[in-house]
């Protein structure tokens, strides 16, 4: 398999880019449809420093995307390295492709010298859970949310 290519989502590239984003989100999480916030803020976020935004191309086609960067520790003079979200297209899923995009990404951070790089896994995705722990990462917490008030 040729070696993916990372190329840089350009500002020319909303509506594509927002498309795949928007199926990345509907197979993670039951249910979803875009907000407002979401059509209006989502990609624009995304163009801030220390964030990488890529296209995941393949034999010039892109097949997926990866958001990824660095953050100040909030509360140690440290860098941490995050993975924000990691996307291919379902008929890409089969094969290295996902390792060697992620070995690419680690990469770019390790030259920030991150004390650690830190993602999430959408609970029941087991595929990802496979794929992080082959590449080294640990499970250390568990994340909580409060969606609806019941108080």
């Amino acid at each position: 398999m040729n070696r993916p290519s990372l190329v840089p989502v350009s500002k020319n590239d909303r509506e594509a880019f927002m498309e795949m984003a928007t199926s990345y989100f509907k197979e993670a999480i039951p249910g979803f449809e875009p907000d407002e916030d979401f059509r209006q803020f989502f990609f624009d976020g995304m163009f801030t420093p220390n964030i990488f935004c890529d296209w995941i191309a393949r034999e010039g086609n892109r097949v997926g995307f990866v958001i990824f960067g660095i953050e100040n520790h909030r509360f140690l003079p440290r860098k941490t390295g995050f993975f924000y979200a990691f996307y291919l297209v379902p008929d890409s899923r089969r094969g290295p492709l996902a390792t060697l995009v992620m070995q690419d990404c680690c990469r770019i951070l390790d030259a920030f010298h991150p004390s650690k790089i830190q993602l999430e896994v959408i609970e029941g995705n087991e595929e990802a859970n496979r794929i992080w722990t082959w590449m080294g990462f640990r499970r250390v917490s568990s994340k909580y949310y409060l969606l609806e008030r019941k108080f």
